[in-house]
């Protein structure tokens, strides 16, 4: 857990035969949260998975879902309301990530396609 208070930053760099510190003095303060929100568990499911590129989303809330491959290059993309969703999207074999955000919270699954 963090301590309240005004923190200094020193950064460091050795270059070898040379080493160079740069300070910051009071650079971080660390305050008091005058209110915590209480997080939203989502109850979400995508199956099956590994998939063949037809798979579902059962999710309690509505959602922004982005599929991405390894590259991170976004391959889909779709909102939807709450509730169970089939999608079906032809993508080559491989690994992806699909991102949900959904009330402020951003998830991130991987799904496999054979």
């Amino acid at each position: 857990m963090s301590r309240l208070g005004v923190y200094d930053v020193t950064l460091i760099v050795d270059r070898g035969s040379q080493i160079d510190t740069l300070i910051k003095p009071g650079y971080i303060t660390v305050n008091a949260p005058v209110a915590v929100e209480p997080v939203k568990k989502q109850n979400l499911v995508i199956s099956p998975n590994p998939c063949n590129g037809n798979f579902t989303i059962s999710i309690d809330s509505r959602y922004d879902m982005t599929v991405m491959d390894v590259l991170g290059k976004t391959v889909f993309t779709k909102s939807e309301n709450e509730g169970s969703r089939n999608f079906s999207i032809n993508l080559p074999s491989g690994n992806y990530f699909v991102r949900i955000l959904s009330g402020g919270t951003n998830k991130v699954y991987k799904l496999l396609v054979y």
